[in-house]
């Protein structure tokens, strides 16, 4: 299952005044079904940068996961074919 976003950001977009560009930008490879290690490979960063990007992105968004993550963003669910 992916997780794609279903509107256009804005900067009315809550989490979006609070998450960095590169917070979101992992948040949203990982939505849409990257795995760890390729997002640090896409953006040419560790994967344990990754997995501390993520950690802050739950704490600021006060979700205990992907799914949550997710959720808070306003993304869709779409399951896969």
């Amino acid at each position: 299952m992916s997780y794609v976003p279903f509107r256009t950001p804005t900067a009315a977009t809550p989490a979006l005044n609070v998450l960095t560009k590169q917070e979101y930008a992992i948040l949203r490879l990982t939505a849409l079904g990257l795995t760890g290690p390729a997002v640090a490979h896409r953006l040419g960063i560790s994967l344990q940068t990754v997995k501390n990007h993520l950690t802050k992105v739950y704490f600021v968004l006060n979700v205990s996961g992907q799914i949550e993550a997710f959720r808070a963003m306003g993304w869709l669910v779409v399951p896969d074919a």
